[in-house]
Order: C-alpha cells, then structure tokens, then sequence
C-alpha cells in the first residue's frame, strides 16, 4: 500500500507494540489487512501483532468483527458465520503434521451451511489470514486418505507414544504376515519340486 495511506509512523508503531508487549520485535512489516493499512510486528518467539496504520490500535487478537470480516472476504456476503472459537490447539482438521509448523492461535469458524461452503475455516487469530479451510473433498482426504496411510486419527496423533506403539506394532504384523507368506509359498514350492520328482522316476522292472 502507499505511504500516504499511513497515519501511523513505523517507529510510532514499534512503541506501540514495544509498550504493550514484552517480547521483543525482530521485524516489522506494513501490509494490508482487509483493505486497511497495518503493521504487522513479527517477534522473536515466533508470535506477531498487528497494528492499525491508521489509528495505531492494536488488532492482535482479531475482534469478532474483523474474524467476520476476513469470512466475508473470502467467502462472500452469503457465508453465515454460526460460532466462532478462540483455539490454541489443534484439532481433528487442523494440526501440525511433519513439522510444518502451522500458526497458534487460530479462530475456527464454523458456518451455518456448511454443506455448500467450506466449513471449518482456520483464521490466525494474530495476523488475520486464513489458514485453514475444511470442504467435503477434504473431509473425504483426511479420513479415508491420510488417516488411513499415516494413522493419524485424533485419538492416536494427539497421543504419540500410543502413535508409535501401533504403528510399530502395525510394521511388526506386516512383517510377520510378509514373511509367514513367503514362508509357506517355499513349502508349497518344496511339496511341488519333490511331486514333480516322484512322477519323473522310470519304473524299475
């Protein structure tokens, strides 16, 4: 966005952040939120806040309205937004899987027909992007396709020593039944080589 579209200096901004929160800011940059000109200050722990450039407020958590907003958005006027959820953690739909460090804390939204649109929908609660989003096709992915190649389902990911135990225990039972196969397919292999013999042997007068 252009300068002149700031009413807010950056260095106002960095007191701004640096007087509210203790952690200091590794690095600050202007962006649009929504059409709105913001500072978006990144900390060294990772976290960000966002400040407005044009009043100097601080945005970080996003309020309901702005959660919406940033819906409607992406969505359109006619997603109806039926609860909104302050998340710290992650969940069945949203969670950090081969370390892709995935943003916390998040807003799920979910809507009102989520049947025609994607529903949840992820939205970091710190920088106001969305993240996340859950439509059927996923939905069918994440049950039939990754649950069942990495065993991923809540219950054993959110528990990883039980997450390793069953996967170890599931190789170990691959194993066992690759081998118990190959096993047998030698004997039937044997019992043919010695029947073949047997018919090949010239009567003796």
């Amino acid at each position: 966005m252009r300068d002149l579209d700031y009413r807010v200096s950056p260095e106002s901004a960095l007191r701004i952040v640096s007087a509210r929160v203790a952690t200091p800011v590794a690095a600050l940059q202007a962006r649009p939120l929504l059409k709105r000109p913001v500072y978006d200050a990144r900390h060294l722990d990772g976290r960000s806040t966002m400040v407005d450039g044009l009043t100097g407020a601080i945005l970080s958590p996003l309020s309901d309205s702005l959660v919406r907003a940033v819906v409607r958005a992406y969505l359109g006027p006619g997603a109806v937004v039926r609860t909104i959820a302050y998340v710290d953690h992650y969940d069945a739909y949203y969670y950090d899987l081969h370390d892709r460090l995935r943003p916390l804390p998040v807003y799920r939204v979910d809507l009102a027909d989520p049947k025609s649109l994607p529903s949840p929908l992820y939205i970091d609660a710190l920088r106001g992007e969305l993240v996340g989003r859950v439509n059927n096709q996923y939905r069918v992915f994440r049950w039939y396709g990754s649950a069942l190649h990495t065993m991923d389902f809540p219950l054993l990911f959110f528990h990883q020593t039980v997450w390793h135990v069953v996967l170890v225990g599931l190789a170990l039972l691959g194993a066992l039944l690759s081998g118990s196969g190959l096993w047998w397919g030698f004997l039937h292999l044997g019992r043919l080589t010695r029947g073949s013999s047997t018919r090949a042997t010239p009567m003796q007068p």
